[in-house]
Formats: structure tokens, C-alpha cells, sequence
């Protein structure tokens, strides 16, 4: 994705940033996130860990979804969420407002970033215990997945499924542990 947050970057506000991902048989097998405004990055290759790099020059460090103090319950979690585009290729509008609205009741508080990368990172870094999508293209989850899945992450689809990436859209949970994730199904299911 050349640049994930297009909105963000037209109008100058820098949650935005650039991702780039390979697939091997519809399974991300290496990641690559940079964040324009603040030279940070993440990457990742399967097998081989994930690493995060907080500025220019600074010296990669290992990354692991810190799961400290996590909430047992998504009632007192904060999740990150995203409604996808109002009127482009992926989802119905209707059900994106839908999980929106699920999400929003079942959880202490739940916030927007408008770019797929920076909710993502709210999740690896430990600021949020989830991130939801129910309609990203494979160009949005590619490099983030693998980048997850190696920090130690569980990544899924709405149906808590593995996420395979055969095809857009690509409807993505990213959570810190598979407690959050599994409530999270049952929120979305139980609708």
C-alpha cells in the first residue's frame, strides 16, 4: 500500500504511512511498515521474530504485543475499529455500521484512526488490546499480519478463523491475546 492513510496524508495530518507485504500461497510470509511523519518501522519476516525501529537511526529492537495488564474483558478493553470506505470496493456499508455500533457498546471505549497502519500499531504497542476491520483490501493486511502474527499477536478473520489472504476484502481482527479475540467473534456473531 503506497500510502495507507490517504486522507491523513492529503490533509497533512501524519497517521499515514507506507506498507509493504509478500504472500506466498495467500500466507503474508514478510512485512514492512514505515510511518512517514516520524521515520518509524516495523518489520517482520516468518519465523524470524519482529522488530521495531521508533526513529531514524535508531537501533531495531524486538517486538512483542505487550500483554501485560490486559483487561480479562473486552467490557473494560479499548479497541481501535474501522468502517471501511463509504462507498468503495469492500463491504456493505450497513454491516460495517453495525459492527461499528457492536464494538462501540461492548467495549470501555473504542476509537477511529482513519489509517490501517496506525491501528494496528495502537495494538503492537500496547495501546489498544484490538483492532477491527470487517473491510480491508489484502494491499491493507499483507505486511501488517505477518508483522502481528511475529510479534506475537493473534490475527484472525470475523469469524475467528485464521486469516488466509486469498482475496479483498480481507475482514481482519488483530488482537493482543486470543481471549480479546474470541470475544470479540462472540460481539460480532451474536448480532
Amino acid at each position: 500500500d503506497p500510502i495507507d492513510g490517504t486522507v491523513n496524508y492529503r490533509t497533512g495530518h501524519p497517521n499515514c504511512g507506507i506498507s509493504v507485504g509478500l504472500r506466498r500461497n495467500g500466507e503474508p510470509i514478510l512485512g514492512i511498515i514505515h510511518f512517514i511523519a516520524n521515520d518509524e518501522q516495523f518489520f517482520a519476516a516468518e519465523g524470524q521474530g519482529a522488530f521495531h525501529v521508533s526513529h531514524a537511526g535508531a537501533t531495531p529492537e524486538l517486538l512483542c504485543v505487550k500483554a501485560d495488564n490486559v483487561p480479562a474483558s473486552l467490557a473494560t478493553s479499548v479497541i481501535a475499529f474501522d468502517v471501511g470506505y463509504e462507498n468503495g470496493p469492500y463491504g456493505n456499508r450497513e454491516s460495517q455500521l453495525r459492527i461499528q455500533r457492536l464494538l462501540a457498546n461492548g467495549s470501555r471505549y473504542a476509537t477511529m484512526d482513519a489509517c490501517f497502519l496506525t491501528s494496528v500499531r495502537s495494538v503492537l504497542l500496547g495501546h489498544r488490546v484490538a483492532y477491527v476491520n470487517p473491510g480491508p483490501g489484502i494491499h491493507d493486511v499483507a505486511a501488517s499480519a505477518i508483522i502481528a502474527k511475529e510479534a506475537g499477536a493473534v490475527v484472525a478473520g470475523l469469524d475467528g478463523a485464521p486469516l488466509v489472504l486469498d482475496r479483498s476484502p480481507a475482514p481482519t481482527i488483530i488482537a493482543i491475546n486470543h481471549c480479546i479475540k474470541d470475544q470479540i467473534v462472540q460481539l460480532i456473531a451474536s448480532a
